[in-house]
């Protein structure tokens, strides 16, 4: 059987599904995949209020397309992992992402350009995790 590029490597299949998937939807998953805590730190706020009113619409841009890339990231490792263990490996330092945890990594991108730029380092760090 022929492997295609996206069974080959599935960060590419969960970031164009990422890319393409509407701000609040990408909250609602995100959540069930990380919790609302870990959304809320992504995003950039406080409290998990502000992550629930997310689901509903008005996502900030930026907070939108770090959660993007955090869902792509989070989708990858779904193909092997469990909740709990995606869950933990966005809080566990990773020496591939210059011993950032990746959810700090992720929210320390500032704008459209850094996280376009640096964003594809997240979705190597999660395929590194799925081949060790």
């Amino acid at each position: 059987m022929e492997r295609t590029q996206t069974d080959a490597r599935p960060d590419l299949a969960a970031k164009d599904l990422a890319a393409t998937t509407p701000y609040p939807l990408v909250v609602e998953k995100l959540v069930d995949l990380i919790g609302s805590r870990l959304v809320a730190y992504i995003g950039g706020v406080k409290d998990a209020r502000t992550v629930a009113a997310w689901t509903r619409g008005d996502v900030p841009h930026l907070a939108g397309r770090r959660l993007q890339l955090a869902y792509a990231g989070a989708l990858t490792l779904k193909e092997r992992y469990d909740r709990d263990r995606i869950q933990a490996w966005f809080t566990w330092l990773n020496d591939f992402l210059d011993d950032a945890s990746p959810s700090s990594y992720v929210r320390s991108l500032e704008n459209d350009e850094e996280i376009d730029r640096k964003g594809t380092r997240l979705l190597q760090a999660a395929r590194r995790e799925l081949a060790e």
